[in-house]
């Protein structure tokens, strides 16, 4: 019953997608697509950056302290990052109410 049950769900999750990629917005579909995947492939390659920059780090540390403070510029890199996407978020949500209006 599980594995009917399963099965339909994915079903019903393909007749869904496939009729939003053939609705008259396929072309922005696409677009918006393409954009999500843009930011997301920039996003992560920051945070490979930062992860990269802490792997020198602890590997050039000599002593414990070096590598608490490798661990405080990675701890505060990743932490402005993560609230320049909340401010990108936040900045997205507003113009899409103001157009929604």
């Amino acid at each position: 019953m599980k594995a009917i049950s399963i099965i339909m769900l994915a079903f019903s999750l393909l007749l869904s997608n496939t009729a939003m990629a053939t609705s008259d917005g396929e072309k922005s579909n696409i677009d918006v697509i393409e954009q999500a995947k843009a930011n997301i492939l920039k996003a992560v390659s920051v945070h490979i950056d930062v992860l990269n920059k802490f792997k020198s780090c602890v590997a050039m540390a000599r002593v414990g302290p070096d590598l608490g403070a490798c661990k405080k510029q990675k701890k505060a890199a990743l932490k402005a990052l993560r609230d320049k996407v909340k401010l990108d978020r936040a900045s997205q949500a507003g113009s899409k109410k103001k157009e929604a209006k």
